[in-house]
């Protein structure tokens, strides 16, 4: 199959639909699919080059300055410029599949402005829900979500597909679209090796200590204030344990409360790192420990953590990933949003028993092993371009 992908996202570019972009690319192309990516032409990157078999295809856009309505996030890109649309024309014209990645950005608008034109099939991916923390933005932005995104972008899509649960039944409730598919995020296997983790704790000054590592951007709805609230607690069972804050830092909230609790000793906020290190914080990693505030979601870091036989604390709902996926106890700790009891009475058993850590670490090694493998979640993806292809009456291979 001949496949387009849409992102405004793609690396250089480090966020989770980045990096799921990318690779399932890669693996479509490994299964000798020809896959093309349309995405943003950032400052420094080429405006057409070929990356691991894939033809990227860069769009000049404006960079818009960090706003709060978007959580700080540093790389909203316009692209919707003079020319864009007669280019994303060109480079879908002979495409048997359109891919969008993401509704938020305005590739949306144009990878629907093509199929629409080209009638071509259009799948969406829906990575995030649109929310905020904040009552003004998220009244603003769910109002937007349920009228211009969903007549603008989603209902263009044949089929709207999701993650895990949460995101189907934010599907349900702001764009009520006929077709929706689950396909979850695939994940390549992390393997840690001591000397990486020894890397970072040197680098951090962390030597023996236990420690807490969090995976992920740090804005609004990931500030990770509840575990940071929860550190005194966990610090008066366990003196020493150190929590490392990993990603790029898009709020100044989380740092004004380590401060005000008095917590600069034992809590870092280390800023992004390149993917091709978090295996050496995961190796220097105790456990991790990632959630959001607001919206209950595991995220590829977390699921990277658990490939690489962490054991995870989450807020994420037990049936999020699929029913009876998700055992609490067992292959992850789950606790309740907000509470720092719930926090705190999570991670101290695992800071405090090696066996416990290492039995639940084993256990989410296997769940992402068994049914979260690139393999499968291509073939899922291969079988879902195909049933498109069918309804719309195209074969769903076409010569090569």
């Amino acid at each position: 199959m001949r496949i387009c992908m849409f992102n405004n996202l793609f690396p250089p570019v480090k966020s989770g639909s980045s990096h799921f972009t990318l690779m399932l690319s890669r693996n479509l192309v490994a299964r000798g699919h020809q896959v093309s990516v349309v995405t943003a032409r950032l400052p420094g990157t080429a405006l057409d080059e070929e990356i691991d078999g894939i033809a990227v295809h860069r769009l000049p856009c404006l960079l818009l300055p960090a706003m709060e309505i978007a959580h700080g996030f540093k790389y909203l890109s316009y692209t919707l410029l003079p020319g864009a649309l007669r280019r994303v024309l060109d480079l879908s014209r002979e495409m048997d599949i359109l891919h969008q990645h993401g509704q938020i950005f305005d590739t949306a608008l144009l990878s629907a402005y093509a199929a629409k034109r080209l009638r071509k099939p259009l799948l969406t991916t829906i990575h995030t829900p649109v929310h905020h923390t904040q009552a003004m933005y998220l009244k603003i932005l769910a109002t937007l979500d349920k009228t211009a995104v969903r007549h603008l972008i989603a209902k263009h899509a044949d089929v709207l597909i999701a993650p895990d649960q949460t995101v189907v039944d934010n599907i349900a409730e702001r764009y009520a679209h006929p077709w929706v598919e689950r396909i979850p995020y695939g994940i390549a296997p992390l393997s840690p090796t001591k000397e990486g983790g020894e890397r970072i704790r040197a680098r951090f000054g962390l030597g023996d200590k236990l420690v807490i590592v969090s995976l992920g951007h740090v804005h609004n709805l990931r500030d990770r204030c509840d575990l940071i609230a929860a550190m005194p607690e966990i610090l008066s069972a366990a003196p020493g344990t150190h929590l490392l804050i990993v990603g790029d830092v898009l709020t100044q909230k989380p740092q004004a409360l380590v401060d005000s609790l008095g917590l600069r000793e034992h809590v870092t906020l280390a800023g992004g790192a390149p993917h091709h290190e978090i295996a050496d914080y995961l190796s220097a990693a105790t456990i991790e420990a990632h959630w959001l505030n607001e919206t209950p979601g595991l995220g590829i870091a977390a699921m990277e953590a658990m490939s690489a036989g962490k054991a995870v604390v989450s807020s994420i709902g037990p049936d999020d990933l699929g029913t009876g996926l998700l055992r609490d106890g067992e292959n992850i700790c789950l606790i309740q949003p907000g509470s720092t009891a719930s926090i705190a009475g999570a991670v101290l058993p695992l800071l405090k028993d090696p066996g416990l850590r290492a039995r639940i670490g084993e256990a989410g090694q296997r769940l992402i092993l068994d049914h979260f493998s690139w393999d499968s979640v291509t073939s899922q993806q291969e079988r879902l371009y195909e049933q498109v292809l069918a309804r719309r009456g195209f074969p769903s291979h076409r010569g090569s």
